[in-house]
């Protein structure tokens, strides 16, 4: 199974934050950058299992359904950070990444209205955007679709401590919701 990816010339990658991470999101180093061989060894190991098993999920729900959906779940931290191409300081509670090929518009709107019936403000593509779809799949089939919801962290925990905060269960019921729905 052959794998692409660009790694090494995007622009997380150019920011230590690529397949393989080598800085923090403060921009400290977190590891020394691999060698081309251990590179090659932590892909094989972990990269390409997990992206084989992504593409397992969506081909067998799609030989069983006229379509699949990845939803792809992030959180965010309330204020930005350096690395980040955003640096806006209005940040929503929830973040909706869409994709030109594989985010049909109707269902970027449905993440928006069921993210305000939730009680969450919501923003397309901001600060974050893009949605995966497994590589073998990008923009070879419509019927693959593809959004990320990224929430922000003060919405449920203390960003000091990592700790969950009173609304942690209120917040994980109203994102369920949108999830179920």
């Amino acid at each position: 199974m052959f794998f692409q990816f660009h790694e090494t010339t995007g622009l997380m990658a150019s920011r230590g934050m690529g397949v393989i991470y080598t800085k923090t999101s403060y921009g400290k180093v977190l590891r020394a950058t691999p060698s081309p061989q251990e590179r090659d060894s932590l892909i094989q190991r972990y990269y390409r299992p997990h992206h084989a098993s992504l593409l397992d999920a969506v081909v067998e729900v799609r030989a069983n359904a006229s379509g699949a959906l990845v939803i792809d779940c992030h959180s965010f931290p309330s204020q930005p950070l350096s690395y980040e191409v955003e640096q806006s300081s209005e940040r929503p509670d929830i973040c909706i990444g869409t994709d030109d090929y594989h985010t049909p518009h109707w269902l970027a709107d449905l993440a928006v209205s069921l993210s305000l019936e939730a009680g969450f403000f919501a923003m397309v593509n901001r600060p974050f955007s893009g949605a995966l779809v497994p590589a073998q799949l990008y923009k070879r089939d419509r019927t693959i679709s593809g959004i990320m919801l990224e929430l922000n962290r003060q919405l449920y925990m203390d960003e000091k401590t990592g700790k969950r905060n009173s609304d942690f269960n209120e917040v994980r019921g109203r994102i369920q919701s949108i999830l179920i729905a």
